[in-house]
């Protein structure tokens, strides 16, 4: 019957169907478990510790990857754990005391942690100049974890460590003045800082950034950029840094918008009385606490003023050292930045920050000089001929003001003038004269030094 085998077909195809997706499940199964067991064993272990990463250098590799010491970077992850505590920084030793109460696959999912002395290294790495893709390669994590790690860690420098420079300590002011006049043999003495402008080149502002107007960042050098303000120690340690100012600003105005320059307004006669001032150059405006050079048609050669000239840039060159240390540490500024211009301003203050901690470890009993310092990182750039060289700036060049002077300006102005004039005299008085020009020579790779 025709009924009958029809119902025995749709039977046999239900049971043919039903096998079918039996066999298919098993299949399936089969297979996602053993892609499940490949993935796990890819990822687990991936990340190699920092405790094996860092046996892989020397002192002198490290060094160069890094720009500190082993031992250096060690105190700053402890001083940094210290800061924000070692639940947040979470160091291979704090993890490994805390392995114990977790379960194993649980420590070990995608890797395990990144710990925070590889959060560290990779924010040095890419703070020295190398991509975000080969950061992640290289401590094993995705490249999309590069930048938000660097971040974090810029974060933990800023709340880490803090500028030393209270303008309302007298006495603290009187230790950095020390440190500046040993240049002159303690003739010129007062000098609290020198302040200069570096334009650190960023990527074009747009609507994005709520900028109106871009070319109020772009600068006169011909690209666009920021006007970082700083101050700096005789040991060309960062006092004082301002980073963002439209990069056509020029040095005067963006000084002026400056917390530190109204304190200094604020606080001028206090200065007055104790004979402290900053070194800047002709860009600045003669105040005071501000003493900048005298203009070229007064200081002729080997005259008074050109003799304080001489001796006020030998003070004021130790800013320009810092800013050409920090660029040639740091590769990240090499090229544009090219982050958003909110993010430029606490990159900017970290790098400073670690650039002061460097320092401080080289002027420890660990540290090593600047001249070795330097040949480790660079050995066929930075080589001096002698030791003992000091750089000199040969001529000082001067700006005109080019706004209105008001009364109250010219009574500023005034006063500076006084001061500069009871510096020159003192430094007559103590015989201080430009060095001759026999006396300056330079090096086979064109650096300027006096015997």
């Amino acid at each position: 019957d025709k009924p009958k085998q029809n119902k025995i077909i749709a039977k046999r195809m239900k049971m043919n169907v039903a096998l079918l997706y039996v066999l298919y499940q098993c299949i399936y199964s089969l297979v996602l478990d053993d892609t499940r067991d490949d993935y796990s064993k890819r990822r687990v272990g991936v990340r190699t510790p920092w405790s094996e990463l860092i046996d892989r250098w020397n002192d002198v590799a490290f060094r160069r990857r890094f720009r500190m010491k082993k031992g250096s970077f060690k105190t700053l992850c402890s001083d940094i754990e210290n800061a924000v505590g070692p639940g947040i920084f979470r160091s291979e030793a704090h993890e490994q005391s805390r392995k114990k109460h977790r379960l194993d696959n649980a420590w070990e999912v995608h890797g395990g942690i990144i710990s925070g002395e590889i959060k560290v290294a990779a924010y040095l790495r890419i703070l020295s100049g190398a991509s975000y893709l080969d950061v992640g390669d290289i401590y094993g994590f995705h490249d999309r974890s590069s930048y938000p790690i660097f971040f974090e860690v810029v974060g933990w420098i800023n709340q880490t460590y803090s500028f030393d420079y209270d303008c309302t300590d007298i006495a603290r002011l009187q230790s950095i003045s020390n440190g500046f006049a040993k240049f002159s043999g303690h003739a010129l003495q007062g000098c609290i800082g020198a302040i200069d402008g570096l334009a650190l080149r960023i990527r074009c502002p747009s609507e994005k950034d709520g900028i109106v107007d871009p070319g109020n960042y772009f600068c006169r050098k011909g690209f666009h950029a920021y006007n970082v303000q700083a101050v700096v120690d005789s040991k060309k340690r960062f006092l004082f840094a301002s980073p963002c100012h439209v990069g056509s600003a020029n040095d005067a105005r963006a000084w002026a918008e400056t917390s530190l320059s109204t304190k200094l307004d604020d606080m001028e006669d206090a200065l007055i009385e104790h004979k402290l001032w900053l070194a800047g150059d002709s860009a600045y405006p003669l105040r005071s606490f501000m003493i900048v050079p005298y203009p070229k048609s007064e200081a002729t050669y080997q005259s008074p003023e050109d003799n304080f000239n001489y001796w006020h840039s030998n003070s004021r060159i130790r800013v320009e050292c810092a800013f050409g240390e920090f660029i040639m540490r740091w590769g990240l500024f090499w090229s544009k930045l090219r982050f958003p211009l909110p993010k430029v301003g606490p990159i900017v203050i970290s790098a400073m920050k670690v650039h002061n901690f460097l320092i401080d470890e080289r002027e420890g009993a660990d540290g090593i000089s600047d001249r070795e310092y330097w040949t480790e990182m660079y050995p066929s750039f930075y080589e001096m001929a002698l030791d003992g060289v000091d750089p000199s700036v040969l001529e000082t060049g001067n700006r005109p003001d080019i706004t209105r002077p008001t009364v109250e300006w010219k009574e500023r102005r005034e006063r500076g003038k006084t001061v500069r004039d009871e510096l020159r005299d003192k430094l007559r008085e103590a015989g201080m004269e430009r060095i001759g020009r026999s006396a300056i020579h330079r090096n086979e790779y064109g650096h300027v030094y006096t015997i």
